[in-house]
Order: structure tokens, then sequence, then C-alpha cells
């Protein structure tokens, strides 16, 4: 079975769960003939039985109606306190200081995007736990992220912290463009941020929803098809029309483009629900099976799994170094669509 580069195992479709089902009855069967022995021992020994403890790398489920929250509820919200709640801004130091959500954080993605591309990547645990330490998150804070507009920075950031396990994370719609005409003045602050934030015990582990998955796991499902791949560029990318400074052009041999613009309304907004299912089914993609998404450098693949998630897919994973990797790999087959005569 595929697994991530952290070594998580990556869920595979209803049609190749066969030898999981029987693997889980044995498991099953295993456990129950554990808590009958334990009933017998404690009630001869006088000891109470401990329950098993849970599954350590169960992955945090995601609540589709949750992962995007609407500008409009957020800004209704500013007003409670929650304890749980922070605010992450994505955007770049220069927006942040000009305008924010007052109390919001700010998110240095620039060196988030080179940290999970370099050296160990994501299997820097203890880096990765002293970033989102740092922003005063621990697993179980709600974390609410937002960027300028364009979405995919937003993504990356939900993608990133969901996957290290944080249970909560949502993505506010649209944007700061689409939030700040909705703030009153008590509700954004400006110039350099000199709030404390205290240091949160927090271990990053692979546990989100939303899998990472890696260049050989992205070959394999090329190979036998057991999960359906998305390539959330533009068609001109997926034809190998526009290499954008890679060795090669084209797309991963049988995946499906969905250019992650059409998932965006004409305001910058995911799209609801229905209609991102309606736009991925149209495609082949189905709730019921697993799928990957991947673009050029993790950004529009991380907005196309969000977009997957809130649609109601549950089986989503996220191959974070795409093309920039694949393409500029020669062992990395490759399609490309015939220009037309």
């Amino acid at each position: 079975m595929p697994l991530d580069r952290s070594g998580s195992t990556l869920r595979l479709p209803a049609r190749h769960a066969s030898a999981g089902l029987l693997s889980a009855g044995i498991a099953k069967c295993s456990v129950l003939g554990f808590l009958v022995g334990g009933l017998i021992m404690g009630a001869l020994g006088g000891c109470a039985v401990q329950k098993a403890p849970p599954n350590a790398l169960a992955p945090a489920p995601h609540d589709p109606a949750r992962v995007v929250l609407e500008p409009e509820t957020f800004a209704s919200e500013l007003a409670s306190n929650d304890s749980r709640r922070v605010i992450l801004d994505v955007r770049k130091p220069e927006d942040f200081e000009a305008a924010r959500v007052a109390g919001a954080r700010r998110v240095d993605l620039d060196a988030w995007s080179k940290a999970a591309r370099e050296g160990e990547g994501f299997r820097d645990l203890a880096s990765w736990s002293g970033r989102i330490a740092s922003l005063g998150v621990d697993r179980d804070t709600r974390v609410i992220v937002y960027d300028a507009g364009n979405m995919t920075d937003a993504a990356r950031a939900w993608f990133i912290i969901q996957y290290f396990g944080v249970k909560e994370v949502s993505v506010i719609n649209g944007g700061w463009k689409n939030l700040q005409p909705l703030l009153g003045s008590a509700s954004v602050a400006s110039g350099p941020d000199q709030s404390t934030v205290r240091i949160a015990d927090f271990q990053a582990k692979p546990l989100g929803a939303v899998r990472l998955a890696s260049r050989d796991d992205v070959k394999q499902f090329s190979r036998d098809k057991s999960v359906a791949i998305l390539d959330a560029r533009t068609a001109d990318e997926y034809s190998g029309k526009d290499k954008m400074r890679n060795a090669r052009g084209g797309h991963v041999p049988g995946a499906s483009n969905i250019p992650h613009r059409s998932m965006l309304d004409e305001n910058g907004r995911l799209r609801s629900p229905a209609e991102l299912r309606s736009i991925l089914e149209t495609q082949g993609f189905t709730p019921d099976e697993s799928t990957v998404a991947y673009c050029q450098s993790g950004g529009r693949a991380s907005l196309a799994a969000l977009a997957a998630v809130r649609a109601g897919f549950a089986n989503v994973s996220n191959y974070y170094n795409s093309m920039s990797e694949w393409l500029n790999d020669e062992s990395c087959p490759i399609e490309e669509v015939a220009a037309k005569p």
C-alpha cells in the first residue's frame, strides 16, 4: 500500500479495500480476544480492565461545512470571545502592516513553502512543530486562515497545518478583498505587530485527513489507476504548451485537467459544495474513490484538495511537490496533448 513521505499509509478506494477488510476482521478478532481475556483476568484478580489506547495515527476528520468560512459569517463571529480561535494572515508583510484583522498573526508563507521543499521537507517534524507552536496553535486550536484573495496561499497554509494534525482549520472564502469591506474599525489593526504570542504545546504529526502524496505514490496511481489524478493547472500547462520553466511539458498519464480558476466564482470565492461536486463529477471524479491533486508547486493543488473536501470527497491527497519535481525527473512519465491541425 502506498505511503506518504512520513511513512503514513494513504487510503485506497473501496474497490481495493478487500484485503484491508480481511485485515480489519482479523484485527477485530484479536482485540475481542484481548478484551475478553482481560475481563476474565480482571474478575479473577480484582483488577479493573483498561481500554486500549485510541489509534494515535487516526486522521482528524474534516467537516466539509467548516473548511471554508464565508467572510460574512466570520465578521459576525469576531465579536465573540473564542479562546480557541487563532487567526492567521498569510499575506505579504507590507499588506499585513497596512491593515489586518485585529489579533491576526502573520505566517511567513514564503519561508514555509521553502521549508516544505528543501532538506527534509515535510519529514522534519521538529521544525514544523516549532513553526506551528510559535503561532500559539496546538492540535485543538480553531485556526482561521486568510490571504489577499487568490485563495491558493490560504489553501497552502490550510493543507500544511491540517496535515500536521491541527483538527479544525478553516479558510476565509475570497480572502481579505472580500472580508475587509465587512469589518468595522474596531476589528481592524495596522502597523507592526507588537503582540506577545504564547508558544503552544504542539507536536507535528502527519494526522491530517488530506494526506501528502509522494512522487512514487503518483507513479503507482498512474500505473494502476487506483486513485483519480486531478491536474489543477491551466490548460496550456496540462497540454505541455506552457512548460513553466520546467525541463519538459505535459501532465501525469491518466490525469484529468480542472484549472483551479474554474473552481472560483467571479468574486474570487470558492464555489458552493454543489457546484464543486458537479465540476468534479463532470471530469470523472467521484466522492467514493480516492483523489490526488497536483499543480506546479503545491498552491493550486492545495486549493483543489480544499475544493474536493468542500464538495464532500473524503479520500483526498495532495502531491505537494507537483510538477516542479515531476517534470524535472526523467524517470517520471508524461503525456502531452497533440496540437490541433
